[in-house]
């Protein structure tokens, strides 16, 4: 069932806080020993309490291990090669420079789309929005390049720096030359994307958003 999600200006959406580490450890406790074993309790201030290596390793395993299988389950599945990453049924490409070679061949603005494999809203983007043939003709007048925000390499930082990102999802809409035209940030359903971009190619053109 299609969720309706109407924004007057682009919304700052976030993955769902995580329970607090001490319910977390008071709820493996329970499985894993007794009060009498395992001397901590549940809503103490600082969470501190005396209790023995074994078992304060053996809690640590199991939030680890709880983590892992947040995230995977979590995970937004993306296709990748060496030039693109695929989104929903779009592709994009990861090398910004060449992006940016291109977009000033074809004289087109540029469309950087900052994602994570985690990122739960990333995910309703590939379902959503970039699965709409709409979006996908409209984002054809665009160059398409993608930044993974968890990727280490040069490109990536000089573009989260740039353009001051440090959570996904986001999408600025630059000129060939990096002025900014459109920023997005978080989540935006079909309508609402197609009218961002809608704005930044009227900027674009010198025309009036």
């Amino acid at each position: 069932m299609a969720r309706s999600r109407r924004i007057a200006e682009a919304e700052i959406r976030l993955i769902p806080p995580k329970k607090s580490i001490c319910t977390v450890l008071y709820a493996i406790r329970i499985f894993i020993a007794s009060e009498e074993t395992v001397g901590f309790t549940r809503g103490s201030r600082y969470c501190r309490s005396p209790m023995k290596p074994r078992k304060a390793m053996t809690l640590a395993f199991f939030v680890v291990l709880l983590s892992i299988g947040y995230f995977s389950m979590h995970a937004a599945p993306t296709l990748s090669d060496e030039n693109y990453s695929y989104h929903g049924d779009t592709r994009w490409q990861t090398n910004v420079t060449a992006a940016e070679e291109t977009a000033a061949a074809e004289e087109k603005p540029i469309v950087v789309y900052f994602w994570t494999t985690w990122c739960t809203y990333c995910e309703d983007y590939n379902r959503e929005v970039y699965a709409d043939p709409a979006v996908q003709s409209e984002l054809d007048d665009f160059v398409k390049v993608a930044v993974n925000l968890d990727d280490d390499g040069s490109e990536s930082a000089r573009m989260q720096q740039e353009y001051n990102v440090n959570y996904p999802p986001q999408h600025v809409v630059i000129t060939p030359d990096g002025e900014v035209l459109v920023r997005v940030n978080g989540y935006a359903g079909t309508e609402d994307f197609l009218s961002y971009l809608d704005a930044a190619e009227q900027r674009y053109s010198g025309g009036s958003a």
